[in-house]
């Protein structure tokens, strides 16, 4: 029942109230000034059948209202609806053969009742479900045991594992589901040793991806996924990673060079441009001479990684490879002269003499988003 419930900023709800995120736990008043009421709320969720959103802002609306027995009221038909559309949910899902989705509705009942009679509103009492979520719990597991019993010595063990998974969620002391997991898990277990190869100019790269694929693999417990050492000398699989780097840098440089000339107003000491008898602006020519520098850094990446199996198959469990490459250039101008002479495709490259980010810097951010979409794509094959 302690749910939050998010909207988006640009919902509306009762007369038009924006309400950036409501946070409907029972019990608490939410303070909306100008806006649609609790109730008015409530009894629009009730009747588009969001009966959970409704007992929520009925019970925020009893709170506001101190308890008085009309709000009360409200709320406990608020209750009623609700557990009439969960035993519904429950009937629908037994009847249609899904086992585990009528002891989800069955448990919510027991939910919606515990926390009626702890807040002490009338006519609720959780005993009253304890057989049916009994009942429902008897048969979700009658019908996990099925499916696991149907998938049991299947060549592909990955069915079989997901129904191990859901019987255990129901019976984890079961010491049967505890012994299957076991045995699947140790199936689909690998303990890999990860491994480089590559030129001795890529090695810190290689070193830094190995790392961090290590870091991505090992970032929760995994089910499949043990990362080996050469010193356990366990390990079942092999991981090869093999990285090529071509990096390029070039310091200022003078690109082009040349000579601009440009016809100027002149100006008086007030700053007002001088005109001659007929009242024509006074020009004069200005020259300049310009040139443009230039620098860029670029590194180009190949990345291959393969899960090799070390068992008795010697399958290749994964493999996958990418490659990219980044440049990065810099311009600025300098000259000597009168600046009015230079016209934009010179000003365009600017005076800003920062050098462009090293190469080592490029390659270092290809490596690392090389590495996590391939490590990713490792847990989907391997673990997931």
């Amino acid at each position: 029942m302690h749910r939050i419930v998010q909207q988006k900023q640009n919902r509306r709800i009762g007369r038009g109230c924006p309400v950036k995120a409501l946070f409907p736990l029972i019990g608490l008043g939410i303070a909306i000034s100008g806006c649609a009421t609790h109730k008015s709320v409530g009894v629009k969720y009730g009747a588009t059948g969001n009966h959970d959103f409704a007992v929520h802002y009925m019970a925020a609306a009893n709170a506001s209202a101190g308890n008085a027995p009309e709000s009360q009221q409200a709320l406990i038909d608020s209750i009623n609806n609700s557990l009439a559309n969960l035993g519904k949910e429950y009937d629908d899902a037994k009847d249609a053969g899904r086992s585990l989705d009528a002891l989800g509705a069955a448990i919510r009942q027991q939910e919606l009742l515990i926390w009626a009679s702890g807040n002490q509103i009338p006519g609720f009492d959780p005993n009253t479900v304890n057989d049916l979520v009994k009942s429902a719990r008897k048969a979700a597991l009658e019908q996990a045991q099925e499916r696991m019993d149907r998938h049991a010595g299947e060549s592909n063990t990955e069915k079989e594992m997901e129904t191990v998974r859901q019987a255990l969620g129901l019976a984890p002391n079961n010491p049967d589901f505890v012994s299957r997991y076991k045995r699947l898990k140790n199936l689909k277990e690998r303990r890999i040793l990860l491994r480089s190869k590559c030129r001795a100019q890529d090695q810190v790269h290689c070193d830094a991806a190995l790392a961090q694929l290590a870091a991505i693999l090992t970032d929760a417990k995994r089910e499949a996924i043990v990362i080996s050492t050469p010193v356990a000398q366990k390990e079942d699989a092999l991981l090869t990673l093999s990285l090529t780097t071509t990096e390029r840098e070039t310091n200022w440089g003078m690109l082009r060079s040349g000579n601009a000339a440009n016809e100027v107003k002149v100006y008086n000491e007030f700053k007002e441009a001088k005109k001659d008898k007929e009242g024509r602006a006074i020009t004069r020519t200005v020259s300049a001479n310009w040139r443009v520098y230039g620098a860029n850094s670029s590194s180009s990446m190949a990345m291959k990684v393969e899960v090799k199996s070390l068992r008795s198959d010697r399958s290749v469990l994964f493999s996958a490879s990418d490659q990219d490459k980044k440049v990065e250039k810099r311009t600025y101008y300098d000259w000597n002269g009168d600046h009015r002479a230079l016209g934009y495709e010179v000003t365009r490259h600017g005076q800003n003499q920062t050098l462009p980010p090293r190469s080592r810097v490029l390659s270092d951010n290809m490596r690392s988003a090389m590495t996590s979409k391939i490590a990713k794509n490792i847990l989907n094959k391997l673990e997931y």
